[in-house]
């Protein structure tokens, strides 16, 4: 006969109440009460002792487990309470789907893609294969020398890997509209290869260099970039976002600067602290589910970077990332969406923090503030997502922002 099943705690309250019943009937049989009748043939008590031991040692054995059953029945109504919380959740997501009969259905189907992306950890894979990549360096001679590798300088190194990804000083200079000013210069150059060891320093990398297999790199940096973020623009003034608007005015909306909703904040004219390189990806992690730290967090562990290399961006460092990228590739590099940054501000009178995110739209770049996520809805179909760059060259440690 099997057991009825414990489905409450009144059904454990009761067992563990007839179980110390028991237990307190079989201490007391030696007792002398006036019920108690004295056996005096020692066999015979020797044989009641011994018929019920097998009892007292089940009567033991329950009162060890009545405290582990008591905590599963406990966790199973939680997770009972969890799934009627997650059944009501959907419920929601169902009922608001309703009206979305006349949506595009790739932006649906988009949305399925990115659950799934979200519920994934992004890593730099190394393969074989061929990439299709038009930033690609397509020169065979550099293909059939790829045993050399190491050989290269560095910057010969980087442009065989990245392309026209790898963003030098002087291109960078064509970008931003004149050469960089020479102590700029000298410290792009004297820390590339400090940047370059820090990314050969990257598992499997190194091995992949000392076996030349360019093709294999080039795969797994088909959708990151290289560019050095200068502290000062051509002209001497901070690299800020007042500057940035000034020198590569065609990718903003126009519009006078008073009119800006920033333009009195202070991060408008808060500029990149030190000139450093930065391994930039072009794919965002999706922050719908987990927050920008938590998917940084997880994106590290994936690819078992060091402590502190992995950025949340600044609002500063996600606009000249894509000013520069963008322009220099004569595409958008970076994937759409409601990027977070580590960027925060609060208007006067204002008790509570908003956090600034960036995004593009109809080819401009866009900022806005909000407090807490924006979420994905069939109106502004951009996911909440934050774009990681790996920091590969000293500059101070940047706290991350929990959106």
């Amino acid at each position: 006969m099997t057991p009825p099943a414990l489905s409450s705690e009144t059904d454990v309250a009761t067992l563990t109440e007839r179980v110390h019943e028991l237990a307190q009937r079989i201490t007391h049989l030696g007792d002398q009460g006036e019920d108690a009748e004295i056996v005096e043939d020692i066999d015979t008590s020797h044989a009641l002792a011994v018929s019920i031991k097998p009892y007292v040692d089940r009567l033991i054995s329950l009162q060890h487990l009545m405290n582990p059953v008591g905590g599963v029945i406990e966790k199973r109504e939680q997770i009972q309470e969890l799934q009627e919380e997650l059944a009501e959740d959907i419920a929601l997501i169902e009922h608001a789907t309703t009206d979305l009969d006349e949506v595009d259905p790739s932006l649906l189907q988009d949305l399925q893609t990115e659950i799934a992306a979200a519920k994934r950890d992004r890593r730099i894979e190394f393969t074989d294969d061929a990439v299709a990549d038009e930033d690609a360096d397509e020169d065979s001679s550099a293909e059939a020398d790829s045993t050399a590798l190491q050989e290269r300088s560095t910057e010969d190194r980087l442009r065989a890997i990245f392309g026209a990804r790898f963003i030098d000083t002087e291109r960078l200079g064509e970008m931003l509209g004149g050469q960089l000013s020479d102590e700029e210069l000298a410290n792009a150059r004297g820390s590339l290869e400090q940047a370059w060891q820090r990314l050969v320093s990257l598992p499997q990398m190194r091995q992949q260099v000392t076996e030349g297999r360019l093709k294999s790199l080039r795969r797994a940096f088909s959708e990151y970039a290289l560019v050095y973020r200068t502290t000062t623009l051509p002209d001497g003034s901070p690299c800020h976002l007042a500057g940035l608007r000034d020198s590569l005015s065609g990718r903003f909306v126009q519009s006078s600067e008073r009119s800006l909703w920033y333009s009195k904040l202070g991060f408008y004219r808060e500029a990149i602290a030190n000139g450093h390189w930065a391994l930039v990806d072009s794919q965002y992690l999706n922050c719908t589910f987990k927050r920008p730290k938590i998917r940084l967090m997880m994106y590290a562990r994936a690819n078992e970077l060091p402590p502190g290399i992995v950025r949340q961006k600044s609002l500063v460092e996600d606009i000249y990332d894509r000013l520069i990228c963008d322009s220099a590739l004569e595409r958008e590099f970076f994937a759409n969406c409601h990027s977070l940054t580590r960027t925060v501000y609060q208007m006067s009178g204002d008790d509570s923090k908003k956090q600034v995110y960036v995004y593009y739209l109809d080819g401009m770049i866009r900022l806005t503030g909000k407090r807490g996520i924006p979420h994905w809805r069939p109106s502004k179909p951009r996911w909440p997502g934050v774009l990681p760059s790996l920091a590969l060259s000293d500059s101070p440690a940047a706290d991350v922002v929990d959106g």
